[in-house]
């Protein structure tokens, strides 16, 4: 099924006539955007009685287990509730559960990436070589705080790293359904445009390669570039094995394969990332010039370039510069990397259709994916309600006093996993403590409800519910003590209940 069509499989299609005017809706404000984006997922949302998908994958390689269960989904199934279990491990899920493994698996996905196993169906092909541990999806900006995907010479793409790549578009897309924000799925800017279809410049390249971006500007700005050396090649390291592959640089051309057998992407029809509905007009004028648009280049603009002549490079000069940056900034954004952003789009638009998408600017898709980025006691105080022994004072009790005291104190990591532990993420809603949601997909505030220390030492958390049981503990110590054995020992996992 193509990337955000519904009822492929014969399920429900999104009808956008229905929708609110995307313009006016765009216009508002983000908090009456996201009321908006959150009622229309409802809407889009297969209802519970239409039965759920299941999942069931071993805790230590949730990645590899996650894969084709999640691929072979339609997507209706991808609509659906979904229910996870780990395999040895009693707990069962109201939605905790389902939270626990969109933070695993995105962590998986977008920091050290997928574990291979040799003649498995993802390992490489590289020459005999042994395959490398991990298949690298993402890569860390310099800058660090944020991902982008793994440039990779066309040759080196393969139709199951483009499978990968569809996959974790759809944990992300199922991540926004669910409303779980996930804090390692912290992508660079010009990747939350390209996601938007909106265009990306040479500006956008200080977020993923400031060096790069440094040395364009200078010769943009200086003369004499000619005593540089420098030509229209580019070497490219691949991110498993560290190979070095030379491109030489060109004009885009249509109909150029991906390295991938002919899958759409770089170079192809699918090099242009247009998730915007909107834009569908644009899409039909550039098909009509034979492609689907180059996100950075007209290709009329590359017209009387230099063309490389028995195995010539051109050399760079004052006269061509601004042409060798152009070149430089498609291939790092779009050459090196269109194919898998492609297939990336296609698997969150299996999800959540563009259409509910393209209201958003990147900066605010970026907090629709990570949340809110610091979290503020005062707020989680104000938002949360006392239950059980706590409920007649409420934080006037003496260990909800002790409680907050402690966790003021905390630094932002240990903050972080106390709300993982409570709540089974470790980042908010993009509304903060006010749009926490319960399993059932509705808002449920925090709390906390006090027990009965000599029944349970230890606090408990029910990450279903947004509940941690907090003895009602006669010393401050044993409070600090057993809250931070239980946050630290056992952030993921539900042995503690």
């Amino acid at each position: 099924s193509g990337a955000g069509a519904g009822g492929a499989d014969g399920g429900q299609a999104w009808d956008e006539g229905n929708s609110a005017d995307l313009a006016a809706v765009a216009a508002m404000s983000f908090r009456r955007k996201h009321a908006w984006f959150l009622r229309r997922l409802e809407d889009y949302r297969e209802p519970w009685e239409t039965g759920h998908a299941r999942l069931e994958v071993q805790r230590s390689r949730v990645a590899e287990d996650s894969l084709d269960q999640v691929m072979r989904l339609s997507q209706r199934q991808l609509r659906s509730r979904l229910r996870v279990s780990f395999a040895g491990e009693p707990g069962v899920d109201a939605g905790g559960l389902v939270r626990e493994w969109l933070t695993l698996t995105s962590e998986a996905l977008f920091g050290l990436g997928v574990p291979r196993q040799a003649g498995s169906a993802w390992s490489w092909a590289a020459g005999g070589a042994a395959p490398p541990s991990h298949t690298r999806l993402f890569s860390a900006t310099e800058g660090g705080g944020a991902v982008h995907i793994c440039a990779r010479d066309r040759c080196r793409v393969t139709r199951d790293l483009l499978r990968m790549y569809q996959f974790a578009g759809r944990v992300v897309g199922k991540a926004l359904l669910e409303g779980v924000t996930l804090g390692a799925a912290r992508l660079s800017a010009p990747l939350l445009k390209q996601l938007l279809g909106a265009p990306v410049s040479v500006a956008d390249l200080e977020f993923v390669d400031p060096t790069l971006h440094a040395n364009l500007v200078w010769l943009h700005r200086n003369a004499g570039v000619a005593d540089l050396g420098l030509d229209f090649s580019v070497q490219i390291r691949d991110p498993d094995d560290g190979q070095i592959v030379t491109a030489v640089l060109a004009p885009s051309r249509r109909g150029r394969g991906d390295g991938a057998g002919g899958a759409r992407g770089a170079g192809g029809s699918g090099a242009r990332v247009n998730p915007n509905p909107s834009s569908a007009k644009r899409k039909r004028r550039s098909k009509a010039k034979g492609g689907a648009g180059d996100p950075l280049l007209d290709p009329e603009d590359a017209a009387g370039a230099e063309a490389s002549h028995a195995n010539a490079v051109p050399l760079v000069t004052d006269a061509n510069k601004h042409r060798y940056i152009q070149y430089r900034l498609r291939h790092r954004l779009l050459d090196t990397c269109g194919a898998q952003l492609w297939h990336f789009t296609k698997g969150l638009h299996e999800v959540v259709p563009p259409s509910l998408l393209c209201v958003f600017d990147h900066q605010e898709l970026e907090l629709l994916l990570c949340g809110v980025p610091v979290i503020s006691v005062a707020a989680w105080r104000e938002w949360t309600d006392y239950t059980g022994d706590f409920e007649e004072a409420g934080a006037a009790h003496r260990t909800v006093r002790w409680f907050w005291e402690l966790v003021e104190t905390m630094s932002e990591e240990e903050k972080a996993r106390l709300l993982q532990f409570c709540t089974g993420s470790a980042a908010l809603p993009a509304s903060g403590f006010r749009a926490l949601q319960s399993n059932d997909g509705r808002v449920r505030r925090f709390q906390l409800q006090g027990v009965n220390p000599e029944a349970h030492p230890y606090p408990r958390a029910h990450t279903c519910f947004n509940r941690l049981d907090l003895p009602a503990y006669e010393q401050r110590r044993e409070l600090e003590l057993y809250l931070s054995c239980a946050v630290n020992m056992d952030v993921t996992g539900f042995s503690m209940s």
